[in-house]
């Protein structure tokens, strides 16, 4: 079967055919309030089929996955149901409100409902909203992480997954997903009304669904033509990526006096330096490291990175850490490639693990717990970074070589 699609001038027409055993056959387009085909419809076709809430790349690497539907929440006067509550398969929380608009101002008043969805769940417990899960599905035995691990291909950790969610619930960071009739129309307006609200929503996607018949077949099409990330209505400090700021973080925490934070700035240099001075690459062209911020270094690397990072995390349980933060849409294609390889990978690299960090940029990393304070560490610390910089060097050098040239085959 294969769909094909016209865009005629003025306004966008989609047209649909059939092509099955050399016969084309004209889709007829399905209006939705006939027959069965209502809001409730439009709600279960989306939880059943969630392939069709997956528009982007960014979709394709970290999807979004249905948890159920229906979910109630709680007021200060009354319950209100979310259509369908989702989660990436990173961890972060997804809210889809299906809505079939009659009028432009109907589209703006579900937006401001599903923020009002949002600030329900802002401070709830990972646990919470898990056995609310639970009860909705009447379920006792699944999870929010089984759920996503079970649905997704992608490698997802337990721990990494239930830290992202609780602390998406914490700060009110979520994922908006609008779907419904009429998208295209008014979008200016809804851009407009976020950023009159402030919203720390991280992004907003807006699908327009069709639906168009053959006898008892039907063909159902999403399309998003608008998708808007939190840089678009909301105020947020630029950075490289989840990992750049931790330990600035951690220092901002303490009590330490100026006098004490020099010193520990002294000893992080100190500790740098030695490992720059020590540390030899098998690959004998691989740049020397160089300082970077208050407590990491960077090697410089190829394009789709550009550098591989190296940290020390003073946290509750430090630890020290090497990473690849990927940008761009070469960046992408390139973490696509290696996820490709990643069995081989992970057996050259034992423990290296990969996900989309907030900003929705994929990341590959290794961590290792210690405690960087103790002076009797660094040994352990030097040689861990030495070791495990030179094991991503030997495994992903070679893949960003090969990708680079066949980019240059295709210019």
């Amino acid at each position: 079967m294969e769909c094909e699609r016209f865009v005629e001038s003025g306004e966008l027409v989609l047209k649909t055919v059939l092509i099955e055993d050399g016969k084309v056959r004209s889709l007829t387009g399905k209006q939705f309030y006939t027959d069965d085909m209502n809001e409730t419809w439009l709600q279960e076709t989306l939880y059943q089929a969630g392939d069709l809430l997956n528009q982007t790349s960014r979709d394709s690497l970290d999807p979004i996955i249905p948890l159920c539907r229906e979910l109630p929440l709680r007021g200060s006067t009354s319950t209100v149901y979310l259509d369908i509550l989702a989660v990436r398969a990173s961890g972060r929380p997804v809210l889809i409100e299906c809505k079939l608009w009659k009028n432009p101002q109907a589209r703006r008043e579900v937006i401001g409902q599903i923020l009002e969805y949002g600030a329900l769940l802002q401070g709830q417990s990972y646990a919470d909203v898990d056995a609310q899960v639970k009860s909705s599905l009447k379920d006792s035995g699944t999870s929010i992480w089984g759920i996503a691990k079970r649905k997704s291909d992608q490698t997802i950790s337990e721990n990494a997954f239930v830290d992202h969610f609780t602390n998406c619930l914490i700060e009110g960071s979520f994922d908006l997903v609008l779907a419904g009739d009429g998208i295209r129309s008014d979008v200016k307006s809804v851009v407009s009304f976020l950023e009159r609200r402030q919203s720390q929503i991280n992004s907003l996607h807006m699908i327009e669904v069709s639906v168009f018949e053959n006898g008892e077949s039907r063909l159902v099409v999403a399309q998003s033509p608008l998708q808007i990330s939190t840089q678009r209505f909301v105020q947020v400090t630029a950075n490289t990526g989840d990992f750049d700021k931790i330990d600035s973080e951690g220092e901002q925490g303490s009590e330490q006096s100026n006098a004490e934070t020099e010193a520990y700035h002294i000893r992080n240099r100190q500790f740098w330096d030695k490992f720059i001075n020590s540390v030899i690459f098998n690959h004998s062209d691989q740049d020397k490291p160089r300082h970077g911020g208050k407590n990491w270094v960077k090697i410089p690397f190829y394009k789709p990175v550009e550098r591989i990072q190296c940290f020390r995390a003073k946290t509750k349980n430090s630890y020290i850490c090497v990473y690849m933060n990927f940008n761009g849409d070469n960046g992408t294609t390139a973490y696509e490639r290696i996820l490709e390889q990643w069995d081989d990978v992970s057996s050259q690299i034992p423990g290296v693990l990969h996900q989309i960090n907030k900003n929705g940029h994929p990341e590959i990393f290794i961590k290792h717990t210690v405690d960087i304070t103790n002076e009797a560490t660094e040994t352990e610390q030097l040689e861990w970074l030495s070791t495990t910089s030179n094991q991503f060097i030997d495994t992903f050098g070679p893949i960003f070589e090969a990708f680079e040239r066949d980019l240059n085959r295709n210019l």
